[in-house]
């Protein structure tokens, strides 16, 4: 599961970024609930055909996000998103 692969490489992740901006990051984004999973770049609720809906789970629509800005922040942007879309058909 590509989830699970984002969570157990978040502290390899810190690593190298602690390495390379000299900063501290495992207190703010390395905990049980804090970590990296699949984000889809275009969200499969953006299409109608269940074969449209497939193709969004290819590994080319996925970028890794922390969990709290991809079902925060990042929801709430496609959610508005789809709603101006709407409104403005």
């Amino acid at each position: 599961k590509v989830s699970l692969y984002y969570k157990t490489h978040s502290w390899k992740f810190m690593e190298l970024f602690n390495n390379e901006y000299k900063y501290c990051a495992y207190q703010y984004f390395c905990s049980s609930s804090v970590y990296l999973e699949k984000g889809l770049l275009v969200p499969d609720a953006d299409f109608e055909i269940n074969e449209a809906k497939k193709s969004t789970f290819n590994y080319i629509n996925t970028v890794p996000l922390f969990k709290n800005v991809n079902q925060g922040d990042w929801l709430k942007l496609e959610n508005h998103v789809r709603k101006m879309a709407r409104d403005f058909k």
